[in-house]
């Protein structure tokens, strides 16, 4: 398990990079300025490499588990009972075998693709996090030694501009796979959670020194306890992007432009440093899959 930093101690060593040592502020223009040069620090260190203590490996399947009570339509796919079905017309009253209301789907008639956001999975698929060579095993490699990956995985075009946001499996593809990936960055906030507030999913809240998304379509529950795994995602922040991050938030609020200048290439360089320690220096990466979004 990677050491990892708490999201307000990483505010407060920011903050302290720029000069600031007063008490961590809250509410205020300079708390979202603050917040958000740090969330750009965590993007912009995230996508520098494939990080590989950062990867992870989950099961997917191709489409959502079918639950009572969804909204389901006619033509609408779901997992169910070891197999796929199809819904033969809107709003089925029966669970999938039960009635009349799905068609059973032969594995070979599924188009097999794994979105990078797959809504009924807590954790999203970072963009740059796919590499299509070793992106989807039969087996787990973590268990399975010589478990080899899926080859002919590609990326489905379904974006104005020749962006994707599925991966497509090859035809040979069991009917889940395990997938390995880069996920999105971590992200933090300024604002504490507030008892009785209603967050939706994709919402941030800094409490007990940690800042957590909201994986629920709507919770009122504190973050943690017992309701961690079900409304509230704790963000992970690694601890040896310290520096790296502490470096590039300076370089953001520095406003002479030399000094500004000599402080991202001061980043640069720890950045290139922390590559070399963690990835032998690596920065490939495929050709990524959203239009415009290239380069090292």
């Amino acid at each position: 398990m990677i050491e990892r930093i708490p999201a307000e101690k990483l505010l407060r060593r920011c903050a302290a990079a720029i000069g600031y040592t007063g008490a961590l502020p809250q509410g205020n223009a300079f708390a979202e300025r603050l917040a958000d040069a740090v969330n750009d620090a965590l993007r912009a260190v995230w996508a520098k490499a494939r990080w590989p203590q950062l990867m992870v490996h989950e099961r997917r399947w191709y489409r959502p588990p079918w639950s009572a009570g969804a909204p389901w339509v006619e033509g609408q796919e779901c997992w169910c009972e070891g197999a796929y079905w199809r819904a033969t017309r809107d709003a089925p009253e029966d669970a999938p075998g039960a009635g009349d209301g799905w068609r059973k789907l032969d594995l070979a008639d599924v188009a097999k693709f794994v979105a990078l956001d797959q809504p009924w999975h807590p954790h999203r698929i970072g963009i740059r996090g796919v590499d299509l060579a070793t992106f989807a095993f039969a087996r787990d490699p973590r268990l399975v030694p010589g478990a080899e990956p899926l080859e002919g995985c590609a990326w489905m075009g379904d974006v104005p501009g020749g962006g994707a946001t599925r991966v497509r499996l090859p035809p040979s593809a069991p009917e889940s796979v395990v997938v390995r990936y880069l996920p999105e960055p971590p992200q933090v906030t300024h604002e504490a959670w507030a008892s009785g507030q209603t967050y939706l999913y994709g919402d941030l809240a800094l409490h007990d020194g940690d800042a957590w998304r909201c994986v629920a379509e709507s919770t009122r529950d504190e973050p943690g306890g017992a309701c961690e795994r079900l409304a509230w995602e704790r963000q992970v922040i690694p601890a040896f992007m310290l520096e790296c991050l502490r470096l590039h938030v300076r370089a953001a609020f520095l406003e002479d432009d030399q000094g500004r200048e000599r402080a991202w290439g001061r980043c640069q360089q720890a950045l290139d440093a922390l590559r070399e320690q963690y990835c032998g220096g690596t920065g490939a990466f495929d050709r990524c899959a959203v239009a415009g979004f290239d380069g090292d």
